[in-house]
């Protein structure tokens, strides 16, 4: 798979979820002004991280860090 292809699946599951994003290039998801999420696609799986306010607050690969912003946009 492509790192394309994977990109867009993360983003498939951030539309089922409803979760508003713009994809900024292809290592940022603006996710609102508070949350944005950088990707490292040099390690399998990708690592992202999770920054609130440009900060880190959690590490994960692509499948976590989603279901991580969807439930703190749900909470």
């Amino acid at each position: 798979m492509t790192d394309e292809e994977k990109l867009c699946r993360m983003i498939e599951l951030m539309d089922k979820l409803e979760i508003p994003h713009n994809c900024n290039g292809r290592d940022l998801i603006l996710i609102d002004g508070t949350y944005s999420i950088k990707i490292n696609t040099q390690t399998t799986p990708w690592c992202c991280s999770l920054y609130k306010n440009n900060e880190k607050i959690f590490c994960s690969n692509p499948t976590g860090i989603v279901l991580i912003v969807n439930a703190m946009l749900k909470n």
